[in-house]
């Protein structure tokens, strides 16, 4: 699946490409994955979010919800 279009070589799109790659992952996954801070994860989920390009499951505030990508942002 093509990265979506501006967002490419961008922390953003290294957050898409990681949960494109591996599915979902919880934020501390994809901080390991990254080599970057937590902070630094949420500012760039924040955005994503905020575009409809990530979303969560599981409870919140708690450590144990997952980021994904919605169904139409999926690898086939």
């Amino acid at each position: 699946m093509a990265l979506i279009k501006g967002i490419q070589d961008t922390p953003a799109g290294t957050v898409v490409e990681i949960l494109q790659r591996y599915g979902p992952l919880s934020i501390k996954e994809i901080e390991e994955h990254m080599g970057v801070t937590k902070t630094a994860v949420r500012q760039q989920l924040t955005a994503l979010m905020a575009e409809g390009l990530v979303s969560t499951r599981g409870a919140r505030g708690c450590g144990a919800s997952t980021l994904r990508l919605p169904a139409d942002r999926q690898s086939p």
